[in-house]
C-alpha cells in the first residue's frame, strides 16, 4: 500500500479530516494506485490511531468517488471510468468559467496578491510537482469560492474532487520523462497567472474565454498524454 507521510496525525483534534487529507493525498500522487485495497489494520498502525476516524475518513472519499467501499466494508482506490472523462471536462468548461465571472471584484485584493506570489514561485521551482499541484488547486478554488453560490461552489468542489487524479496522473505524474512535467508545470502556471490578470482588470469576458481556455489546453495536453502511452 502506498507509503504517504502520516506523521502528527493523531495530535490534530479532527483526526477524520486528517486522515482523509493523508489518504486523498495518496491517491493523487499516485502513491495509491486504481484498484488497491486500503488495509484498515495497516493503517491504523500507521497513524497510530483507531479505527473510527479512518472508517469515517474513507466515507468522506466514497462520497467524492476517491474511493470504493464493498458490501463488506473493504475500501479499495476507485479506477476513473473512461465515459466519465467527458463529462468532468464537459462540466468543468461550462461551469469554471461562469464562476469565475461571478468572482469579478468579489476576490480580496491580497488574495490575489498571495496567489500570484505563490505561482512566481513555482515558474522559479517548476520541478516541485507537489508545489505545482498545490498551487493549482488554489488557483481554481479561489475561482469559485467568491462567486457569491454555495450551490454552484459546491458542485465544482464535487466536480473538482472526482477528476483530480485524472488531472495529475496523465499530465505530470506517469510521463517518463521529467522535462514533460516540468515543461507542463510551467505553461499552466503561466495560464494560471494570466487568469489572475483578467481578473485583477475586471473584464468578465477575458476572465470567461482565459478560464475556459486553459480548461481546454488541459483537455489538449491529456489526451496528448494519452495517445502517447502515458496516461
Amino acid at each position: 500500500m502506498g507509503s504517504g507521510d502520516y506523521a502528527g496525525i493523531g495530535t490534530d483534534h479532527s483526526l477524520k479530516h486528517q486522515v482523509y487529507k493523508a489518504i486523498k493525498d495518496d491517491i493523487i500522487f499516485g502513491r495509491l494506485r486504481s484498484g488497491e485495497q486500503l488495509n484498515m489494520l495497516e493503517l491504523c498502525n500507521r497513524m497510530h490511531i483507531s479505527s473510527a476516524p479512518i472508517r469515517e475518513a474513507l466515507n468522506m472519499l466514497s462520497k467524492e468517488g476517491l474511493v470504493d467501499l464493498t458490501p463488506r466494508k473493504r475500501a479499495v482506490v476507485a479506477t476513473v471510468q473512461d465515459g466519465d472523462i467527458d463529462t468532468i471536462i464537459f462540466l468543468r468548461s461550462t461551469l469554471e468559467p461562469y464562476a469565475a465571472r461571478l468572482s469579478i471584484g468579489k476576490i480580496p485584493p491580497e488574495r490575489i496578491q498571495e496567489m500570484r506570489a505563490v505561482l512566481m514561485g513555482i515558474l522559479d521551482a517548476p520541478y516541485q510537482m507537489e508545489k505545482y499541484v498545490a498551487s493549482d488547486l488554489a488557483l481554481h478554488e479561489l475561482l469559485h469560492q467568491y462567486a457569491g453560490s454555495p450551490l454552484l461552489s459546491e458542485i465544482i468542489s464535487n466536480v473538482k474532487d472526482r477528476s483530480i487524479r485524472l488531472r495529475y496522473m496523465a499530465e505530470h505524474f506517469s510521463s517518463g520523462d521529467p522535462s514533460d512535467q516540468v515543461k507542463v508545470s510551467r505553461i499552466s502556471t503561466e495560464e494560471h497567472l494570466g487568469i489572475l490578470y483578467a481578473l485583477e482588470a475586471k473584464d468578465g469576458d477575458l476572465v470567461y474565454a482565459r478560464v475556459l481556455q486553459h480548461i481546454q489546453n488541459y483537455n489538449t495536453r491529456t489526451a496528448q498524454a494519452q495517445q502517447s502511452g502515458t496516461p
